[in-house]
């Protein structure tokens, strides 16, 4: 899982729910995202994104703040894996 560089909007850490929340989507019912559309705020490197796809959901969107080199690490983590490219879609979004 790659990293944005030290960023002032503190994308270059995993946070501890991004970890908790991979692991609930990893550890709960197939139904939780399978087949479903998943919306992740503030996705940083997009654990909890990467994981959904790979546990089966039919469309992701992973979204942080519109700021390129945040956006770019979170489609190189998405293009980095097979199971999410197609899935996972990345957008810049001020909430």
């Amino acid at each position: 899982l790659a990293l944005a560089p030290r960023h002032s909007l503190w994308g270059h850490l995993v946070w501890n729910a991004a970890r908790t929340m991979a692991r609930h989507i990893e550890g709960s019912e197939p139904s939780l995202v399978r087949g479903k559309r998943v919306l992740e705020l503030g996705a940083g490197a997009g654990l909890p994104s990467l994981v959904s796809a790979l546990e089966g959901a039919r469309l992701v969107v992973a979204t942080d703040y519109p700021d390129e080199p945040l956006l770019h690490t979170l489609r190189a983590n998405v293009d980095a894996l097979p199971g999410a490219r197609g899935v996972v879609r990345v957008a810049g979004f001020k909430w």
